[in-house]
């Protein structure tokens, strides 16, 4: 983690080529590696390019001078913290005073001595690397040693930036060691430091293109670039491996598990975006990583520092589950693979052998956006479960003549899987959208379908916690500032992205705030068509793309 030791680059942009000629004769046997421009412009090109550690700049230069090029140097982020170290024939004190003041470190006077310049070169070396030691200490983690969460910031950023400029993979893996304050209650903090800085050793000991980070408190995360989900995959199995294999003399009786999530960033996010996206996929995966205790789960004796968050049980067990079907593939001739949003288990990924098969107990398939009764094997520790049956309840007709209806169900359930964890139970969430397919289509109003599926939306940001905080509108004027990436609140001052909204919307969904519902009475139906359109724009925000169910809604949102 610490500084690796390398060779200093020196930069000499002086128009003389003898002066070049000298430098490289009388420095070849110092550490040091040597750079040459004979220009301005090109010294300031090489400059952006190299980012050496000290430049040597003869003020008298021809089109642009030594001023005007330190000036440019330091207004520009990339080189400002480059050292210079101005040399000049003429040893006028006004010079020397106004190239300090510029932010030059040394003089020197032409001709040098060769003695004193390699003095004053190793000094301004010396000071830059400590400059630099100090500034990688600030951006390390004390207790763990990883980069902390001000580095992990601003590396993120850079790396989307690259990903998308060359179409890369990028992966961000996010580890939660849960149940940490029992830990600490349990052992005390000084054994809780020693599991923090055990399992740092064991990220940080990964691959040695990937960036391990202390995000916060327990929370680590670990950017891989380059790398697919599936490759993530077998990285965090080491990881979990590892961590799991440790022994702790302190306290044998501990067991060492953690919480996993991976975020894949697609090259198709837009540089304006990708940092913003990036925050917001952290938070919904931190948020998603986090394991449910249910009523159903057996009661067994808190761990003493954390497990898996997709614990699901000590044996494999049949459950039967009221469930609606969101997601479908062709898993074989006579197989499916469905994704299901269950009343008690949340989201559960299933294969369903057999499927296909006449007198199968399938009831003839699992079509995509139908309700049954599934029979379902779920596996300790395995995100896939086993569908062993399904009776079909209810198949919607009313969806399948309705082609508005059609791409508001088809929305909906796109809606569940992209902004619910796996095995994550949220029952309001499955009425919700059972209610949703089927009250909608048929003859329904324009009116009462763009209600419900204003209230559908509401539900979901509001059962994932992802709800827009909103807050009290001030004044009378037209138009309010809503800004999606600062929690939805409304705000006075425009400060980053925010988007001008009406204040019947924003009253609108104070309304879902405060009462979970619409209020009685007649409510304009452009009222509700831009409340439902900035619900799916927020949700865009969120999740850091426009999904095509959302396109084929909606529209392009602007």
């Amino acid at each position: 983690m610490m500084m690796q030791p390398s060779v200093p680059k020196l930069l000499a942009i002086d128009d003389s080529e003898l002066i070049h000629r000298l430098l490289r004769l009388r420095l070849q046997n110092e550490r040091i590696e040597m750079h040459s421009a004979t220009s301005s412009t090109e010294g300031l090109r090489m400059a952006k390019e190299l980012r050496p550690d000290v430049i040597l700049l003869d003020v008298d230069m021809p089109q642009m001078d030594g001023f005007e090029l330190i000036s440019r140097l330091k207004a520009n982020a990339e080189t400002q913290d480059i050292a210079v170290i101005f040399v000049s024939a003429a040893n006028d004190p006004g010079n020397r005073v106004r190239g300090l003041d510029l932010g030059a470190v040394d003089f020197i006077s032409k001709p040098f001595d060769i003695v004193e310049l390699k003095a004053r070169l190793r000094s301004a070396l010396r000071v830059q690397h400590l400059i630099a030691i100090l500034a990688q200490k600030a951006q390390i983690d004390g207790l763990s040693g990883l980069w902390n969460r001000t580095y992990f910031d601003q590396r993120l950023t850079a790396e989307l930036s690259e990903a998308v400029r060359y179409g890369r993979s990028l992966t961000l893996v996010l580890a939660d060691i849960d149940h940490f304050k029992e830990t600490n209650d349990r052992h005390g903090h000084l054994f809780g430091d020693v599991v923090i800085e055990r399992f740092a050793n064991i990220l940080g000991g990964g691959r040695v293109s990937d960036i391990a980070c202390r995000y916060g408190g327990e929370e680590f995360a670990i950017i891989l670039p380059n790398t697919t989900m599936a490759e993530a995959m077998e990285v965090t199995d080491r990881y979990r491996q590892q961590l799991e294999s440790t022994t702790w003399p302190e306290q044998p009786s501990a067991v060492i598990r953690q919480a996993l999530a991976s975020v894949m960033y697609p090259c198709a996010i837009s540089h304006r975006r990708s940092s913003r996206c990036a925050q917001r996929q952290i938070k919904l995966s931190m948020r998603q990583s986090r394991r449910v205790e249910t009523a159903s789960k057996p009661q067994r004796e808190p761990p003493s520092v954390g497990e898996s968050h997709l614990y699901l049980g000590d044996a494999m067990a049949a459950a039967e589950d009221d469930a609606i079907c969101i997601r479908h593939w062709d898993y074989s001739e006579t197989s499916q693979t469905v994704g299901l949003l269950t009343l008690r288990h949340g989201v559960v990924r299933a294969i369903a052998k057999g499927a296909r098969r006449e007198r199968s107990g399938f009831s003839g398939g699992v079509d995509l956006l139908t309700a049954g009764r599934g029979t379902l094997l779920i596996k300790p520790n395995q995100t896939l479960a086993t569908l062993t049956g399904w009776q079909l309840h209810d198949h919607f007709p009313r969806i399948r003549s309705s082609l508005g209806a059609n791409r508001i169900a088809f929305y909906a359930a796109d809606l569940v899987s992209r902004l619910t964890a796996a095995n994550d139970p949220h029952p309001a969430m499955y009425r919700g959208l059972l209610n949703l397919l089927r009250q909608i289509g048929g003859r329904q109003s324009e009116h009462v379908t763009q209600s419900l599926l204003l209230e559908f939306q509401w539900l979901m940001l509001h059962d994932g916690g992802l709800q827009p905080a909103l807050g009290s509108i001030e004044g009378d004027g037209d138009a309010v500032l809503f800004a999606p990436h600062d929690g939805g609140k409304i705000i006075r001052h425009a400060d980053g992205l925010v988007w001008k909204v009406r204040p019947a919307t924003v009253k609108l969904l104070q309304a879902l705030q405060q009462d979970g519902g619409l209020p009685e009475g007649t409510i304009e139906r452009e009222s509700l068509q831009r409340a439902n359109r900035l619900l799916a724009a927020y949700i865009r925000e969120i999740i850091g793309e426009q999904p095509p169910t959302m396109l084929a809604l909606f529209g392009e949102l602007t």
